[in-house]
């Protein structure tokens, strides 16, 4: 008899290799847009009242516990909820809205993966003092964590690993450049170095009260939990090694540190899309356990060279490339799970999935193809 889910996952995540591969689904960047979704809900005959909408990051989007079980995913997410005036209808009617840290979303162009835009940069004006005086938004615990208690108690019984999604829209990095405007708060971190580290210094300590928050209401029933910050393009890093050692990367120390003061035993996840092998080593030094999605199809991401350069101390969930292989024919959907599974499982520390989000232009039938190929193909000897 193989092992659980859960034991599964653990033994992924402590880099010891399981009985097979986990399967992961869901969190930042692993969603399923929605046409999709209702796709595989009608090939499995799963029933449209059985999903569910779940809160992630700054949007809603779906959940159904029999299709996962379909598809043989192993992790379980907790999303934590969003604010008080933000519903279902903000997005799916296409609405206008300012979120708690001031930044005004506009969901007017559609639903889920193409619906957000940011429409101004609040702070992109400010200096020092108006920085320090703006309204920095403090968590609504109830608001935040109700409801995670009883669904992480519910996977746990069930033998599955539980992963908390960010309980912030986005990371340190992201949240300045939205705030200031990208192309501000880059010239920022070159000539108005002080206000950059100010304003960083202000965002992580916001969020520590956030992680706090989740982890107060769900400590011990979690073992990985998310961090986000986007750090790279498609053929780069955004910024350079030396710009992330000394700015960016004591402020992911410092919130890494605060969340496993919490709780020692959790497994922090980051998320960032693009080529960011150059930044990997500063990551890990940060404290970052596991790296999403892995966007293999990115400059300096081939899947063997990630494993060997950084392997003994990164897990990597993801890998199996969205941009191009998913939209291709069958059989190359096979052949890229059987090439990714043998660069990355070797050894432990590798959960399988996509490299980023399933959007609408993916074939349903590809998305099958990937899971049904990794239950059968991720068998370690």
């Amino acid at each position: 008899m193989g092992l659980s889910s859960y034991e599964r996952t653990i033994k992924a995540l402590n880099h010891q290799e399981p009985d097979r591969v986990p399967l992961a689904l869901g969190g930042s960047a692993q969603k399923i847009d929605e046409p999709i979704f209702f796709q595989l809900l009608d090939h499995f005959g799963i029933g449209e009242e059985k999903r569910e909408y779940v809160f992630a990051g700054f949007r809603f989007t779906y959940y159904c516990e029999d299709l996962w079980k379909e598809l043989g995913i192993d992790t379980r997410y907790i999303y934590v909820h969003p604010e008080k005036n933000f519903t279902v209808e903000s997005q799916t009617q296409g609405q206008k809205y300012i979120n708690e840290w001031g930044l005004d979303m506009d969901f007017s162009r559609g639903s889920f993966s193409d619906s957000l835009t940011l429409q101004k940069a609040p702070l992109r004006n400010a200096d020092l003092d108006d920085i320090k005086r703006y309204p920095w938004p403090r968590p609504d615990s109830e608001v935040l964590t109700s409801g995670l208690l009883e669904r992480a108690k519910k996977y746990c019984s069930d033998d599955y690993p539980v992963m908390a999604y960010r309980p912030i829209a986005m990371g340190i990095f992201d949240m300045a450049q939205a705030l200031r405007g990208t192309d501000q708060f880059l010239i920022d971190l070159v000539l108005n170095r002080k206000l950059a580290d100010i304003l960083l210094d202000i965002i992580t300590e916001t969020q520590k009260l956030y992680y706090h928050s989740v982890l107060d209401a769900v400590n011990g029933y979690i073992q990985v939990i998310e961090i986000e910050d986007d750090l790279g393009t498609q053929q780069a890093a955004m910024i350079s090694p030396k710009m992330y050692h000394d700015i960016i990367k004591p402020k992911h120390a410092e919130l890494i540190r605060y969340i496993k003061n919490l709780n020692p035993n959790i497994k922090v996840m980051m998320h960032s899309d693009g080529s960011i092998a150059s930044l990997l080593e500063g990551l890990i030094e940060a404290g970052v356990d596991i790296l999403n999605p892995v966007q293999t199809s990115a400059q300096g991401m081939e899947p063997a060279e990630l494993k060997r350069n950084f392997g003994e101390h990164l897990v990597f969930q993801g890998g199996i490339d969205t941009q191009q292989v998913l939209r291709g024919r069958p059989q190359e959907v096979e052949n890229e799970v059987k090439r990714v599974i043998d660069a990355l499982a070797p050894g432990g520390g590798y959960l399988f999935g996509p490299s980023h989000n399933i959007t609408r232009d993916i074939p349903m039938e590809n998305v099958h193809i990937m899971y049904k190929t990794a239950l059968k193909y991720g068998i370690y000897s």
